[in-house]
C-alpha cells in the first residue's frame, strides 16, 4: 500500500515559510512606497522654492533699468518700488538694496509664504505658519555702472531643503 497522506498538501512548516516570506516582502515594498512619497513631497516642496525665486526673480527684472529714447539719454530706474508686499506697491527702494539683504531679514528685502506659496508677510520674523523666507539683493555691479546683479534666496523654515538661490546680470539698455 502506498501512503497518499504526505504529498496531499502542504505541511504547516511550509505555509509558515511562506507567510514570513511574504511579510517580509510586503514589509519591503511598503517601506519603498514610503520612501517613494517622501522624495515627492521633497521634490514638490523644492519646486515650489524654485517658483518662488524664480517669480520674484522676473518681478525684479520687470523693473526699469535703462536709457530713455536717444532725445532723452538720462537713465530710467525704479527707485521706489516695495516689492514685499503682497501687491508691490510703493515706498520702497526699487532697484536699490542695502549689502547683506541675502544673509539676514532686511525691512523692504524679505516676505515670508505658506507652503503653497501664499504670501504670509514682510516682517522681519516670519509668521506662524510660514514655510519659507524670500530675500533679495540688487545691486550695479562693481566698476560696470551698467551691469545690474539680482539675485534670490528663498529659504525652507523647516530646513528640510537647501536654500534656493537664484541670480542674474541684466545691463542697461536704452529705449
Amino acid at each position: 500500500m502506498h501512503d497518499s497522506s504526505r504529498h496531499a498538501g502542504f505541511t504547516l512548516t511550509e505555509v509558515l515559510v511562506a507567510l514570513l516570506l511574504l511579510a517580509t516582502i510586503a514589509i519591503g515594498i511598503a517601506h519603498l512606497v514610503s520612501m517613494a512619497m517622501l522624495s515627492l513631497a521633497r521634490a514638490r516642496t523644492d519646486m515650489v522654492a524654485v517658483e518662488l525665486a524664480r517669480s520674484r526673480l522676473d518681478e525684479l527684472l520687470s523693473l526699469p533699468w535703462g536709457y530713455g529714447a536717444a532725445h532723452e539719454p538720462l537713465a530710467r530706474l525704479d527707485a521706489s518700488t516695495d516689492l514685499s508686499f503682497r501687491e508691490p506697491g510703493a515706498g520702497g527702494s526699487g532697484l536699490f538694496a542695502p549689502s547683506g539683504t541675502l544673509d539676514a531679514n532686511t525691512p523692504s528685502f524679505v516676505d515670508h509664504l505658506d507652503a503653497g506659496g501664499r504670501w504670509m508677510g514682510r516682517d522681519v520674523g516670519p509668521p506662524s505658519g510660514a514655510r519659507f523666507t524670500r530675500r533679495w539683493f540688487v545691486s550695479p555691479v562693481t566698476g560696470r555702472p551698467d551691469l545690474l546683479l539680482v539675485a534670490v534666496s528663498v529659504i525652507d523654515l523647516r530646513r528640510e531643503l537647501a536654500p534656493v538661490v537664484v541670480a542674474t546680470l541684466r545691463m542697461r539698455t536704452s529705449g
